[in-house]
């Protein structure tokens, strides 16, 4: 009954193809009467939006439909082999008892058998009594009689007789045995097949313990999805009652359409009587003069204004028209909200994650109010270029007027057809008159329908809201809804592991029952082989006991008696010895089997323990896992940063070697000016004694020249000793000089540029050498690795936060698409409702 009940629930939420097809028409319909209109394109991109997240949720939810019909058939393939298991248990609890029945009637064979041992025993004790007493008389009867010889002979022809017998006996006795061993061998089959049955009993009743958990589950699902119904019936209640005020709401504003559309046919009628009217007064107008010809097409003007006018009308009924569409989309949406109510169960537990997106969604109303508020604005903009294009159609009125008075004063000389003509042009003034009053009303009624179309506009930002709302619900949904998908999918790898780990050890165990059923094989043959002896002892009492009466009979044959007696107590000796040997066997199997039972009993408890443990192990591994992926991502941003590390000592070397290079270049020129400048001294001495030199032959020239400018001495040209060099010698003297005095100043001008340019290596040598790293430096790189490790550790720290922001972003997306699915199945609903409403009309 429950499987019909939840075949019933199945059907009910699937969605028919013939109603998916019909909802795709109406959406292709609606985007072909959308097409053409540019202020429904927005509108027009969300509802393919909606159409497109109503496809993806059809298909997921035909997915999911499919994935409970394959669990609810599971259900039932395991229920019918339970029911087999059951069945099966039954027949195998008959077999053992009958199979016990037979095991307690074997037993009973062998304590009969234990008994006639002992009666043996008893008689074999008799028996060596007697012997002792006719060994007695034997000594005794030394001095018997010849008379006895007849009775001795007598007793041995009863011997003779009695050896026969024993032989026939002994025939029957090997029978028994045969007998006994198939007797024994049919006995040992039976306990393996109860051994076997026993196993076979604990592995159904394994299979009944976890088909019965199964049911219990599924009975615990079925109890919470009846549960999960009745919540959302009273949802779906408390929603009609809800849809009820809308509808009556929705009827009130179709009412208010249909008085306004009363209205647009009688403006319709007074347009197209304005029309013929205008129609009769072209015709009128045609007999007039070409003066009157501007005037027509003044007419003709205001006809194009009013079918402007009309046109505007027809936009206004077309705007009319898709405020009922938007109404019927959202009668649709309503009746989507009344037939996914069922899922809004578990969306009371998510009230508190709903606040926050509630509150989000008010900081988004805030948006769409003021994006409202921007598209009043441009209506209002709309609805004052229509009152100037009003005003421009009264100053033609008025220009028209002024016309038709200006032709009046020009017809005025014509004759009384003009005068005619002229109350005709009255009539038509009134009719403008009459015309521009019905514009006034149209502009009136054009303000009202602004205000409804906002108040429409106001109810369809509303009913968004109430979408947004349910998306998210339909968001969170199915995030749950995944959950539970990957912990049914964990729960069934854990259950695999388990089956697995059972099945080695079932293995294991019918190895342990096999060896166990072996020992006991080997006890009963142990145990037929005694039963065996017991017999070949009952034999040989029985042997005794012929041979007692003979010897009763018998004196003469008394010492052969005495061998077979003594050769009997050995082979009783010798049964005695072999019963004790397998009693001592028979104990140590025992021993064995109890060993090997609590060896299993040892083992199911370490099978538990390791079970235990493995689901330690699981959710150690699953912690793990996070715990590696947490490591591998920092890894993964440890090794980039040691990448950029590792880029940056490259290039922090290829600069090390450049500046090294650098540095043994301008430690050459150092080393170069270093020498350049030792000389720089001489050469400075050099210029010097050369500038001394220079000037005092420089005053040297000027005193002669002022002597000979000034000859005050009148011996100034006495002879002199010696000679005058050449003046050409001087000139070249001079010349060589000057010569050398320029290269010396440009050498000097030379050291001093070099020497400024070494003085400028020099300090930027010693800014490198002060840059380079001193003791304070290594200070600061130890503080500084400290400090980034410091950082390193932090970055870890985000980064873990980081994933923890990831996966809950990761959650919160799962959520959004919940409800977005959610949505999608209110609004097909709502879809369905509103075609069967239109079905229904």
């Amino acid at each position: 009954m429950a499987d019909e009940g939840l075949d019933k629930v199945l059907q009910d939420l699937d969605l028919a193809p013939t109603e998916y097809e019909a909802l795709e028409r109406d959406f292709n319909l609606m985007l072909q009467e959308m097409q053409g209109d540019q202020t429904l394109e927005k509108f027009r991109q969300d509802y393919e939006k909606l159409h497109r997240t109503l496809k993806r949720s059809h298909e997921i939810e035909k997915r999911l439909i499919k994935k409970c019909k394959d669990l609810n058939r599971d259900i039932q393939v395991n229920a019918r082999n339970v029911q087999e298991a059951l069945k099966m248990a039954q027949k195998d609890s008959d077999e053992i008892k009958k199979l016990k029945n037979e095991v307690e009637q074997a037993w009973k064979l062998v304590d009969h058998h234990n008994e006639m041992e002992q009666r043996s025993k008893q008689t074999i004790q008799n028996l060596k009594q007697e012997l002792h007493k006719l060994g007695k008389i034997v000594e005794q009867g030394a001095g018997i009689a010849v008379d006895q010889k007849t009775t001795i002979n007598d007793l041995l022809q009863e011997k003779q007789n009695l050896l026969k017998e024993r032989e026939a006996q002994h025939a029957t006795y090997a029978k028994l045995q045969a007998d006994n061993a198939i007797q024994s061998e049919k006995q040992l089959k039976l306990e393996t097949e109860v051994t076997h049955l026993e196993s076979e009993k604990k592995n159904i009743k394994e299979i009944i313990a976890n088909s019965k958990s199964n049911t219990d589950r599924e009975e615990r699902r079925r109890k919470r999805l009846e549960s999960e119904l009745e919540q959302a019936k009273k949802k779906r209640i408390e929603l009609e009652e809800e849809d009820q005020k809308r509808q009556k709401i929705n009827e009130d504003c179709l009412n208010d359409l249909e008085n306004k559309k009363q209205d647009l046919t009688k403006l319709n009628g007074t347009l197209k009587d304005l029309e013929n009217m205008i129609k009769t007064c072209r015709e009128t107008t045609k007999t007039l003069e070409a003066n009157q010809k501007s005037i027509a097409e003044h007419n003709k003007e205001l006809d194009q204004k009013k079918r402007e006018r009309i046109s505007y009308l027809q936009e206004l009924e077309h705007k009319i028209l898709l405020i009922r569409q938007e109404n019927q989309g959202l009668t649709r949406e309503i009746i989507k909200v009344k037939r996914t109510s069922k899922n809004l169960n578990d969306a009371i537990s998510d009230a508190n994650l709903q606040k926050d997106v509630a509150k989000q969604n008010i900081h988004n109303l805030g948006k769409v109010i003021e994006s409202a508020k921007r598209q009043a604005e441009e209506d209002r903009k709309v609805i004052s270029s229509l009152e100037e294009d009003l005003k421009k159609m009264d100053e033609n009125v008025r220009n028209v007027e002024e016309d038709t008075k200006k032709k009046q004063e020009e017809i005025t000389d014509k004759a009384k057809a003009e005068e005619i003509l002229r109350n005709e042009i009255r009539e038509k003034e009134e009719d403008a008159a009459k015309q521009y009053q019905d514009i006034i009303r149209l502009s009136k009624i054009k303000e009202k329908f602004g205000i409804e179309a906002s108040q429409a506009n106001a109810k369809y930002m509303q009913c968004l809201e109430e979408v947004k709302l349910k998306n998210n619900l339909i968001a969170e949904l199915q995030k749950k809804n995944l959950e539970a998908e990957a912990k049914l999918k964990q729960q069934q790898n854990l259950c695999e592991a388990v089956r697995s780990d059972r099945n080695l050890y079932s293995k294991n165990l019918i190895e342990s029952q096999d060896m166990i059923a072996e020992l006991r094989r080997n006890f009963k043959i142990y145990h037929h082989q005694i039963e065996q002896l017991k017999e070949e002892i009952e034999a040989k009492s029985a042997d005794l006991k012929e041979k007692q009466s003979m010897a009763s009979k018998i004196s003469s044959t008394n010492e052969g008696i005495k061998l077979n007696k003594e050769k009997i107590e050995k082979n009783i000796f010798e049964l005695k010895n072999r019963k004790m040997n397998l009693i001592n066997e028979a104990i140590k199997l025992k021993e064995i089997i109890v060993a090997a039972d609590n060896e299993r009993i040892a083992q199911k408890e370490q099978y538990e323990k390791i079970i235990n443990q493995r689901d330690l192990l699981g959710t150690q591994l699953i912690r793990k896992n996070d715990e590696l992926a947490l490591l591998y991502e920092k890894i993964k941003i440890q090794q980039s940063a040691l990448a950029k590390g590792e880029v940056m000592y490259q290039e922090r070397i290829v600069d090390i070697r450049l500046i090294k290079f650098k540095i043994a270049d301008l430690n050459r020129e150092l080393t170069i000016a270093n020498r350049m400048a030792a000389q720089i001294e001489d050469l400075k001495q050099q210029v010097f004694l050369l500038e001394e030199e220079l000037l005092q032959e420089r005053t040297k020239v000027k005193a002669l020249s002022e002597e000979l400018e000034n000859s005050m001495n009148t011996n100034r040209y006495q002879e002199l000793e010696g000679k005058d060099p050449p003046e050409f010698e001087l000139l070249s003297k001079v010349e060589t000089l000057q010569h050398r005095l320029i290269s010396k100043t440009e050498q000097v001008v030379e050291f001093d540029v070099l020497i400024q340019e070494k003085d400028k290596l020099l300090v930027e040598v010693e800014e490198i050498m002060e840059k380079q790293p001193g003791v304070d430096v290594a200070r600061e790189l130890s503080f500084y690795k400290q400090k980034l490790r410091e950082t390193t550790r932090k970055m870890k720290s985000i980064a873990s936060e980081l994933n923890m922001f990831h996966s809950q972003v990761n959650e919160y997306k799962d959520e959004i698409e919940r409800q977005t699915k959610e949505l999608q199945e209110y609004k097909r609903k709502y879809y369905e409702k509103k075609r069967a409403e239109r079905e229904n009309n």
